[in-house]
Order: C-alpha cells, then sequence, then structure tokens
C-alpha cells in the first residue's frame, strides 16, 4: 500500500510536468493567459502591465516597431489606427550636408563632373567633347616614349633612381595607398578642422582616379618592370595599366583646387608635393617618367573642366572661409 502510494505521487509529478508547459506559453492581450504571443528574445522589459481589458502580473517586453501599446494600454493595429509614432508631417527632414561622410559626397561631384565632361565646354571650343584633347596625351606617349630609344632612355633613368628606395621607400609605401595625409600635413588641416577644404580635395582625388583610369584603359601601357624585370619594384605594380600616372594625375588636380584655395604662397609647395609623389613612383619603379607627366597634364585639363562644375564657386568660397 505504501508503495502505491509512491505512485500517486509519481502522477503527480506528470502534473507538475503540465505546469511547466503552462509556464512556458504567453499572454495575449484579447484571449488572456495561454494564448500564442512570441516575445523576441533578449527585449528588455517596458514599464508597463496592461490592466484592461485583462489584467497582466507580468512586464510586457518592449517590441519593435513600437506600438501605441507602450503608453496607453492598448494594441497598435496597423488597419485601424493612422496615427502611427513614426508618421511625419511635411516638410520631410532631408539628410544634413555635414552629415555626409566626404569621400561619398566626393563622387557625386564626380558624377556632375561626368555631365559636364561629357557635354559641350567653352574650356574646349564650341562642339568639341572633353575627349577632343586625347590627341595631347597619345603625343607624349608616341613623341616621347614611343621609340625604343626614348623607352630604353627611361628604362635607364629608373634604374638610376632605384639606388634611392631606401630613403624614400617608407613614404612610398604609404603613397601607394593614400597621400591624402601628406596634403593635410603640408596644410595642417584635417576633417574636423577644415571640412569644406577637406571635402573639395577628397573630390580632387576622385575625379583624378576616374580620369587616370580611363585613360590607362585607352592606352593600356606595359608597367616599367614587365620591359625590364631587373627593377624588381619592392612592391606589387598595381593591377592596372601605367600611362598616364593615377597618382600624378590625381596629386597634380590636388595641388592645382587647392591652389586656388590657399593664399599664393601655398601654390609652389602644394605643386612640389604632387612632384614628390608621382617621382617616388618612378622610384619605386612602377611608373614611367612619361607617365608621371602624362598624369600633370590630364590634372590640368581635367581642373579647366573642373572649374565649369556648378558647385565649384560655392565650395572654393567656403573652403577660403576657413583659412
Amino acid at each position: 500500500m505504501t508503495g502505491a502510494t509512491g505512485a500517486t505521487g509519481a502522477t503527480g509529478a506528470t502534473g507538475a510536468t503540465g505546469a511547466t508547459g503552462a509556464t512556458g506559453a504567453s499572454f495575449d492581450v484579447a484571449n488572456g493567459a495561454g494564448a500564442a504571443m512570441v516575445r523576441p528574445i533578449g527585449v528588455s522589459p517596458a514599464m508597463l502591465k496592461l490592466t484592461t481589458p485583462v489584467v497582466e502580473d507580468w512586464w510586457r517586453g518592449n517590441q519593435w516597431p513600437p506600438g501605441k501599446g507602450e503608453s496607453n494600454n492598448t494594441q497598435f493595429n496597423v488597419s485601424t489606427d493612422q496615427t502611427r509614432p513614426w508618421d511625419y508631417v511635411a516638410p520631410l527632414p532631408t539628410f544634413s550636408r555635414r552629415s555626409w561622410s566626404p569621400v561619398h559626397w566626393s563622387t557625386t561631384v564626380l558624377a556632375e563632373f561626368v555631365q559636364i565632361s561629357t557635354t559641350t565646354s567653352n574650356v574646349l571650343g564650341a562642339n568639341k567633347k572633353f575627349h577632343s584633347f586625347k590627341p595631347d596625351l597619345q603625343t607624349i606617349l608616341t613623341a616621347a616614349t614611343n621609340t625604343p630609344a626614348q623607352i630604353t632612355a627611361e628604362l635607364d633613368e629608373l634604374h638610376a633612381l632605384a639606388e634611392y628606395r631606401a630613403g624614400v621607400l617608407a613614404e612610398a609605401q604609404a603613397q601607394s595607398i593614400s597621400f591624402i595625409d601628406y596634403f593635410c600635413g603640408v596644410l595642417s588641416f584635417n576633417p574636423a578642422s577644415k571640412p569644406f577644404t577637406f571635402d573639395l580635395l577628397c573630390a580632387a582625388l576622385k575625379i583624378g582616379e576616374f580620369q587616370a583610369m580611363h585613360y590607362k584603359a585607352r592606352f593600356d601601357r606595359a608597367r616599367p618592370s614587365h620591359l625590364s624585370p631587373n627593377l624588381m619594384p619592392p612592391l606589387d605594380p598595381p593591377g592596372h595599366a601605367a600611362f598616364p600616372s593615377g597618382h600624378a594625375t590625381q596629386g597634380y588636380l590636388a595641388a592645382l583646387w587647392l591652389g586656388k584655395v590657399m593664399p599664393a604662397v601655398a601654390e609652389m609647395p602644394l605643386l612640389r608635393l604632387a612632384e614628390r609623389i608621382a617621382r617616388n613612383r618612378e622610384v619605386l619603379g612602377v611608373h614611367f617618367p612619361s607617365d608621371s607627366e602624362a598624369g600633370r597634364l590630364l590634372a590640368q585639363k581635367s581642373f579647366e573642366i573642373l572649374k565649369e562644375w556648378p558647385g565649384y564657386i560655392t565650395l572654393n568660397n567656403k573652403a577660403k572661409g576657413e583659412w
């Protein structure tokens, strides 16, 4: 008999299992305890207990998106409630200009630059397209370096420059990734201290990269180390053609544009920095001197087009006001 009583106790344990199931159930406003309502794992409990239409003795979890139930004990109903807490009235808010990152904003300038460069330009004359100055670059390539004698002369120069790698290696390697800090260093500014100047610099680099890549694909010139493996550049040559030099194009374009913002005394140091950046690429053995010269010319021509960008004067004035 004592053993039978123990069996009854076991039955009671089964009932406890049912209680555990009840504990795992959630609650619903309309149907009360036991109805299915999933609450996300990890949400914090809201400081709210419903009192109507059913009294709850548990904290209702904060859910997303928030409903009116968070404040007045009624559930948010998409079909009937037209006063959502996230509804806005006109005028709609806009994304602040200063909330743009300079890098992303520079892409918008590039987009407008492309529109200008592919339409009639006063700089180029009536009915002449932007790429009509392409023969200037072609002249450099054919007249200066397209003969075996000229190629040999430039390769001889690069082999001589290789002796100077030890002195410029750290700087040249850093500039192979980015040289924006060098312009900031020469002028002693940063994105926080001179935001409009920094925007201008980023836009110049973006446009210079775009222009250089366009012409690299047109001319498709091999790197110096492809012709003379003895150069052995200390870093892998970039995975694109050599002519014109992208670093030279970007550096000179940045120098030219910043030179219009800064006092005249700053123009020469900026141009010398651009020259130094371009020359470092030659010391590394990844560019011919004529690549750098073509980049300088491309920067000059591109800057003339850039002056027709509608925001050019506005940005220049804002940048000037920072100095």
